[in-house]
């Protein structure tokens, strides 16, 4: 079963253009969900509503190529990732960098599953530069983070960009080092706010700008410029 996203007014247009490449849609139903699996190209960013296709009839080849796609923008995204984790900010621990810009970046162009997935691979990266200060805590931050990354893409579907970006921002810096408290104290999350705080927002505002460079430039292309 394969899960993609689509605009409900070009649910029909969608469905016509499977069956024109030969795939059997034998049962198709919407829900509300804001997350994909990967497996198919056939990908368009919409409102958080889903098709699930039964049977999709995908030729294995095709498969194949598709998840190879998937895999080496992953490859190239993580790769940035971890360059950006020797860019750090300052912060007591030294693993606040830029490393989670990639990941927010991946959120707002390839959606929810590939953003988070980098921003969690994303922090091992950073946390295994300075020599994982906090230990094990690092697997949980990395998995908070991909959480960040999950929680902007539904914020931005479903209010907007701006909007979505602000309060990831807080989340990143507030919210998630108080998930730490019961681990680390509040001694750690009093030193690491602001630091955090600071840190989300350079990677949340390279994230969005480069974002907004690449739509008006594509934008541009579209339009014969």
């Amino acid at each position: 079963m394969l899960k993609l996203e689509v605009r409900r007014p070009a649910f029909l247009e969608f469905t016509c253009m499977l069956r024109s490449q030969g795939c059997q849609v034998r049962e198709v139903t919407l829900f509300p969900f804001m997350e994909y699996l990967p497996g198919s190209a056939d990908f368009y960013a919409g409102q958080g509503f889903f098709i699930f296709l039964k049977n999709y009839g995908l030729k294995e080849g095709q498969m194949k190529k598709n998840n190879t796609k998937l895999l080496t923008r992953l490859s190239l995204l993580v790769a940035l990732s971890a360059i950006a984790a020797y860019f750090p900010l300052p912060s007591p621990t030294g693993t606040v960098a830029l490393d989670s810009a990639p990941g927010y970046f991946a959120v707002l162009v390839f959606g929810g599953f590939e953003g988070s997935l980098v921003l969690l691979v994303g922090h091992l990266f950073s946390a295994l530069k300075t020599g994982f200060p906090l230990g094990a805590i690092h697997v949980l931050i990395a998995f908070l983070m991909g959480g960040c990354g999950i929680t902007f893409y539904w914020l931005k579907n479903n209010l907007n960009i701006t909007i979505a970006a602000i309060i990831t921002i807080l989340i990143n810096g507030i919210i998630l080092p108080l998930f730490l408290i019961p681990l680390l104290g509040r001694g750690f999350f009093a030193a690491m706010i602001l630091p955090l705080l600071f840190g989300s927002l350079v990677n949340v505002f390279v994230a969005v700008l480069l974002f907004k460079l690449l739509k008006t430039r594509m934008d541009g292309i579209g339009n014969g410029d």
